[in-house]
């Protein structure tokens, strides 16, 4: 029962994941328990599901963090002290990571919402081999392939070019490399080489921290930028738009 009781509890299922070493993802657990599924509802169905997934954390359980466990010992109050705030760290660290990473459809959806302030609606998405392909002057759809190279957001101007719209978030300078040039210039690039330049407008809107030479180089690759702050200026130049 004491298992079921920490399973059925969501951060304590969590935090249990991270005794391991490495920690042990939520699919991890599923898999080594043998579990179907690790909800409240399905585990107290099976209860032998919960003690064999505490099985596999003890099994993987970092010695370093928990030296008692390891030698069948009471804890010395300074190592329950390190072993807690070690585990604290870990499992704030993942869930920041996991944070930043939901960003970006947070990013998705805030342009959307632009798109919406200006009269636009979204529309099912489709593939775009040509410039004559995909939404209408009006409207705009989500992820889809562009030529070859998928978009997070694609619009029809209101002058009938194609807008594809990436949404990238980036933690660093360094990372805004990769998030610039690799993931918005040099598909700006192939998208305008391929639709033509008169019927393709790239549009990165960021969020995050990038440098300002990487800003510079995508701009100089055809790729117009807006901020995740800003996006009034995308519907600003919506607006401006014959």
């Amino acid at each position: 029962y004491q298992a079921l009781d920490v399973l059925c509890h969501p951060r304590e299922r969590e935090l249990v994941r991270f005794l391991a070493a490495p920690p042990l993802s939520a699919d991890d657990l599923k898999t080594l328990s043998g579990a179907q599924s690790l909800t409240p509802k399905r585990l107290r169905e099976e209860p032998d599901k919960a003690v064999a997934a505490i099985k596999a954390v003890l099994a993987g359980l970092d010695p370093r963090r928990f030296p008692w466990v390891v030698s069948e010992r009471p804890a010395e109050p300074t190592e329950r002290f390190a072993a807690i705030v070690a585990t604290a760290a870990l499992s704030a660290s993942a869930r920041t990571q996991t944070a930043r990473r939901s960003r970006g459809r947070e990013l998705e959806t805030a342009v959307k919402t632009a798109l919406a302030s200006v009269g636009y609606h979204e529309v099912p998405t489709v593939a775009v081999a040509n410039s004559t392909q995909g939404p209408r002057v009006g409207e705009y759809c989500g992820e889809c392939d562009v030529v070859g190279g998928k978009a997070d957001v694609l619009v029809r101007l209101p002058d009938g070019r194609l807008a594809p719209i990436e949404c990238k978030v980036s933690n660093s300078e360094v990372n805004s490399y990769k998030r610039l040039i690799h993931d918005c210039g040099e598909k700006a690039q192939t998208w305008t080489r391929v639709l033509g330049p008169a019927n393709c407008v790239p549009i990165a809107a960021l969020a995050g921290c990038y440098s300002l030479g990487n800003l510079r180089k995508a701009q100089e690759m055809g790729v117009t930028l807006v901020w995740a702050h800003e996006l009034g200026a995308l519907a600003d130049f919506i607006n401006s738009l014959p």
